[in-house]
């Protein structure tokens, strides 16, 4: 082997991490030309642009989604922020290393570490290193109760100090001596925390919102669906009095991302179809939890996006239907059709397509149905049960369905 062999294979070792792509021209100039053409559109309907950060605290997402789902328990990256000093971090890891003690002297080593991380900690405390959070100062009482303890029972022998010293360590594991961050999986739970942060209710209200940028999730990659991707999304936020929540607000999202939609189809290359769309809302509008919404949204983009792309339609219809406490979402065209074959086996080979929308849809609960003829069109529904709904809204929603009479709540069946 060739002493350039070792280098050109040192070289390779450095790829794009997996589920991530590099964005280079020409390609980038097409990027560029979207986020031109959002940039000019929401600003025409009076929107203004936000940029939160990429990561925020864990427990935001957790609390707009709910803790125990997928994505927050298994999707997000997060990752500890230590802000407390090698002394108070050296002093933490001692403690919680330290075997139950066998004799006396092992015994006070513990009590004594332990006071040491106790005034370490509240030390950090003054000085901002340390979260002044109700769990940091609980712990720290716990901590310096059991060590206060082990003195006194030190010539008892490990069947009375054992017991203690679990205790000990079990307070310090309760001691949280960084802030736990998560790279966003989605932007509305940023733009709700900056209005309330900045005090953005003091503006005119309500306070119409855009963003755009990349999210991410821990997700498995397949193709059209990456680790990294990318939104462009609208938030219209502000007391229900100031007409948030109306109906009109929707046609007002509607219409400017409908706009979007067909700027950036009058600037197709000469000689390309575009088919034309339209878009029904039916019910009374039902708020969403965001990342609840977001799922139904990426689900509603890969089929408009397949139907555009291949499908060879003249027309394109989506419709978004509330019904009670349920959404149905459904999406058709005219265009050549899916093999049944394909339906039947969940999509083709190497493709995302089918099988990623069925995923993504078993994944909230939710039912997703395809009818298609070859040369008919193809429709496709989704049905999100009240069930769902109702545990993503959590207990409040729980609490107005309970005084909703027996069959009125509007599940799926």
């Amino acid at each position: 082997m060739t002493e350039a062999a070792p280098k050109k294979e040192q070289r390779r070792k450095f790829q794009a991490i997996r589920g991530t792509r590099d964005l280079l021209p020409p390609d980038t100039a097409l990027w560029n030309h979207v986020e031109e053409t959002a940039h000019s559109v929401f600003a025409t309907f009076g929107f203004g642009e936000i940029r939160p950060p990429i990561f925020e605290p864990t427990d935001l997402f957790a609390r707009a989604v709910g803790g125990d789902t997928d994505i927050v328990s298994k999707e997000m990256y997060t990752f500890k922020d230590y802000d407390s000093s090698e002394e108070l971090q050296g002093l933490w890891i001692l403690v919680f290393r330290t075997k139950d003690p066998n004799s006396y002297d092992e015994t006070l080593e513990l009590a004594k570490l332990a006071g040491k991380l106790v005034l370490a900690g509240r030390s950090a405390l003054g000085t901002g290193q340390l979260s002044k959070t109700p769990e940091n100062l609980h712990a720290l009482d716990q901590i310096e109760l059991y060590a206060s303890r082990l003195p006194g029972i030190a010539n008892q022998g490990p069947r009375e100090t054992g017991p203690t010293a679990a205790a000990l360590r079990d307070a310090v594991t309760e001691l949280a001596l960084g802030d736990e961050l998560s790279l966003r999986p989605e932007a509305t739970a940023s733009v709700c925390r900056a209005y309330i942060e900045h005090n953005m209710q003091q503006l005119p209200q309500p306070q119409k919102l855009y963003y755009i940028g990349p999210m991410f999730r821990r997700e498995r990659p397949q193709k059209g669906r990456y680790r990294q991707f990318y939104q462009i999304g609208a938030e219209v936020i502000g007391p229900s009095a100031s007409g948030s929540e109306s109906p009109a607000r929707d046609a007002e999202l509607t219409e400017s991302l409908r706009v979007v939609a067909q700027e950036l189809a009058n600037s197709a290359q000469p000689g390309f179809s575009t088919p034309t769309f339209k878009l029904t809302l039916e019910g009374e509008r039902k708020t969403l939890p965001p990342l609840l919404q977001d799922e139904i949204y990426r689900i509603a983009r890969e089929v408009l996006r397949n139907a555009y792309q291949h499908a060879n339609a003249d027309r394109i219809e989506a419709e978004i239907r509330y019904e009670d406490q349920a959404l149905r979402l459904r999406i058709r065209d005219n265009g050549k059709g899916i093999d049944l074959k394909i339906l039947k086996e969940g999509g083709s080979s190497g493709h995302w397509g089918l099988r990623g929308v069925r995923e993504r849809a078993q994944r909230i609960g939710a039912q997703l149905d395809f009818w298609s003829e070859v040369g008919a069109g193809t429709e496709v529904q989704l049905n999100v049960p009240a069930a769902v709904v109702r545990e993503a809204f959590g207990e409040a929603s729980k609490q107005r369905l309970s005084r909703t009479g027996p069959g009125q709540r509007g599940e799926t069946k």
